[in-house]
């Protein structure tokens, strides 16, 4: 969370200019979270700032309980809270979980190094076409194939976690509360 004992103060070569205009917004963003909760910056991208804040918001309300819904014990209640927390941080997007993000990192750093960011270095009489690696080679065409392919059960994977946390908060929504 951007907070006045987060902010950077050292100056960068960009310039002064520049400086004193991210610390102005993030001292902006700083009192607009203490007067309202959220900030304009939050707004960019709502779906990021809720799975930043959610999980750590449903940990301190599981480790700070003082009571429970009346249908269930304590124990059930902290599992179910548990179960949401998990789903949602299921729902995070991390390429690096990827199986064939090693390769694929790799590939593209050989791309790069050997044809240019975008491939610049295939295109000829001042073409400006973008290429990337699988175009070149089988091999990294393969090695693309895999890890879209893989990336593709992940994204699966996420919705499930995105429907259950979903169905969950749905449920006992007016539970939340102590």
């Amino acid at each position: 969370m951007d907070n006045l004992h987060n902010i950077n103060f050292t100056i960068p070569k960009a310039g002064i200019k520049h400086w004193f205009k991210k610390r102005i917004r993030d001292i902006t963003c700083f009192f607009q979270r203490f007067n309202r909760g959220w900030c304009i910056k939050d707004t960019w991208s709502i779906r990021d700032w809720f799975l930043k804040v959610m999980p750590d918001l449903l940990m301190e309300y599981k480790n700070n309980l003082s009571g429970c819904p009346s249908n269930m014990e304590i124990s059930q209640w902290e599992m179910i809270l548990q179960d949401m927390y998990d789903h949602l941080i299921g729902c995070k997007e991390d390429i690096t979980k990827n199986k064939y993000y090693q390769e694929w990192s790799d590939m593209y750093d050989k791309f790069y190094k050997q044809y240019g960011i975008f491939g610049s270095k295939l295109n000829t009489d001042g073409e400006n076409i973008v290429h990337f690696p699988d175009e070149v080679s089988d091999e990294w065409a393969e090695i693309s194939s895999k890890f879209l392919k893989d990336g593709n059960r992940l994204e699966q994977e996420r919705q499930q976690h995105l429907h259950l946390f979903c169905m969950l908060f749905e449920k006992y929504f007016w539970d939340l509360w102590d």
